[in-house]
């Protein structure tokens, strides 16, 4: 019997069709949008993820900044100054989805307030 070889795709089906879906939504972002850096007007941007592309961060346009590519390596070559300006999150978030620890006090680790309920 003489098999014959398979082609493996480099992608899903179903992952194919989801990079799809965010090539669209990006290109419809993008429309209209110029560079955030500071001093910077250019038209043509790139969608830069302030957070982090893993999961569900690559489709949360809430870490979505408009960056020419220049301003783009920009950020990439110097990712201290890019936090302090705001165009990446803090060390350590990178890749994290988003928590309420900033609302977070000592003796208060639920994020709640600290009122004790009776009964």
């Amino acid at each position: 019997m003489i098999y014959r070889r398979r082609y493996i795709r480099r992608e899903s089906r179903t992952r194919s069709r989801l990079n799809g879906q965010y090539r669209a939504q990006v290109e419809a972002w993008k429309a209209g949008k110029r560079c955030a850096f500071p001093g910077c007007a250019c038209r043509k941007v790139d969608c830069h993820h302030t957070r982090g592309r893993a999961g569900a961060l690559l489709r949360d346009q809430r870490f979505w900044v408009p960056l020419c590519r220049r301003h783009h390596n920009w950020v990439a070559e110097n990712p201290a100054r890019a936090r302090d300006i705001g165009l990446l999150c803090q060390a350590g978030l990178w890749n994290t989805p988003e928590r309420n620890d900033q609302t977070r006090t000592k003796g208060n680790e639920h994020g709640g307030n600290n009122e004790h309920r009776v009964g």
